[in-house]
Parts: structure tokens; sequence; C-alpha cells
């Protein structure tokens, strides 16, 4: 670290990244991929680091790298936002991430629940609740095309009117929450095909879902997958601590 004649503090790749406790081809990646603003570089063609690409790194670090629950897009954009120094736009797209990782957590308490009436023999009635994919994917919160392929992939078959219609009822709805959240933990459509179609057509739904509870995998994934969520929504509240406190020192 050095300091220049204007008082303007300046580091190394090596210097920064031991700041950051991050590899210095982690802090040439971030320069690569617009993670950071642009990075001069002095006589000798090394990289001239300032107080602002740490800051730019620091905040980099909280948001990357994923995986994410959610659509990271918000993050991608409030790391745009930051590095050009428009901080109110990355603090409104910090907090579309923290609620869209607080709609997620909302949705897995549902079917977590959905998972337990299951379980202990409790089903919802079949009444009718969409006549068409696009209305049941609108009731649902599913994109069409996902409740499309998943039909496809025979995870579950919509029932046929008398019109030769598709129809949906609230068991379909309640199924196709479980095959969200259980595609979320990592289950592959074969795994799932091969957990809701290995079994008697009048299999009741309590014994598959005896078959998710019984592998300790599962189980423990949809532990690690509420740990998961809460572990992002904490991680988005350090991103908006970050941004207020750089916000704030404008001032």
């Amino acid at each position: 670290m050095t300091l220049t004649e204007v008082g303007v503090l300046r580091y190394t790749t090596k210097q920064i990244a031991d700041i950051v406790q991050v590899h210095p081809n982690t802090v040439r990646l971030y320069e690569q991929m617009h993670y950071i603003s642009p990075v001069k570089r002095g006589d000798n063609g090394y990289r001239i680091f300032t107080e602002r690409h740490l800051c730019e790194i620091k905040l980099a670090r909280l948001a990357f790298p994923g995986p994410y629950p959610v659509s990271s897009a918000p993050l991608f954009k409030m790391v745009d936002c930051f590095i050009h120094e428009q901080f109110q736009e990355a603090m409104i797209f910090a907090q579309a991430y923290k609620r869209a990782v607080s709609e997620e957590i909302s949705k897995s308490k549902e079917t977590l629940k959905i998972l337990d009436r299951w379980y202990n023999g409790v089903y919802p009635d079949e009444e009718i609740i969409a006549e068409t994919r696009k209305a049941f994917a609108e009731i649902t919160g599913i994109p069409i095309d996902t409740i499309r392929t998943w039909e496809r992939n025979d995870l579950f078959k919509p029932h046929i009117s008398e019109k030769r219609r598709r129809v949906y009822n609230r068991f379909d709805f309640e199924k196709v929450q479980i095959i969200r959240l259980l595609r979320k933990q990592g289950f592959s459509i074969a795994s799932l095909y091969e957990l809701f179609n290995n079994a008697d057509e009048n299999e009741i739904p309590s014994v598959f879902l005896e078959k998710i509870y019984k592998n300790t995998f599962t189980v423990c994934e949809s532990d690690e997958w509420m740990n998961f969520l809460l572990s992002h929504l904490n991680r988005a509240d350090q991103i908006m601590v970050f941004i207020k406190n750089k916000i704030n020192n404008l001032r």
C-alpha cells in the first residue's frame, strides 16, 4: 500500500487480495467480469487499485458467488449500479433480492406444511381450480413452460374433462408445489419421475411421501434448504447495510 502526493491510497493486486482474503486471480477475475470499475495501470504495467476498488471488491464478495435460491439478476444489476456510483439504484436492487428471498421462504414454508399434511394422510379435495394450463400456471406461480415440461415428463398428469380438455384441481396444485420444492433442493426430473411413478396407480400420496421422509439425504436437504434461504436473507441484509453506509459516508 502506498500513499500518493494527493493523499490517495494505492494498492497492488496482491495487497488488495490480502485485505479481502481472496486469491489475486479472484481480483483479476472481478476486473475481467466488470464487478469493479476500470483499473489503471502504472508505467510498469502493474494494476493500481484504490480505496474505491477496495470498496467495490468487498461488495462483490458479499454478492458473489452462488448458488442462489432465487434469480441472481438483481445482484448483478446492484453491483453494476454500485460501480457506476448509482448507490440509490443499487439499494433498490438489493431490496428486490431480499424481497425475492423472503417470498421464497414463505413459499417453502407453505410447501413443507403440505408435505406434513400429506404425510399424515390429509389431502386436498379435487375441486377444479383451472381449466387451462395458462390459468394453472398463473395460480401456482410456476412458469407455464415449466408446467408443460413436468407434464411431458410424467411428473404429474392433469385430468381430462368430458370436453377432452385439461383441467387442474387442488390436488394438482399441491403436488406441483412439492415438485417445485424438490427441484429447488436439487432433485433431477428423472429422480422425481422415479419417486412419483414407481408405485401402484392407486397408491395414496403418503406412501411416496414416506419414501421422501425415509431418505435421510432428502430430509437433510430440506433442513439445509431453509438454512440456505435464511443465509441468503442475512446476506441481503449485509449488502443493504454496506450500501447504506456508503451512502451515509457521502453525506
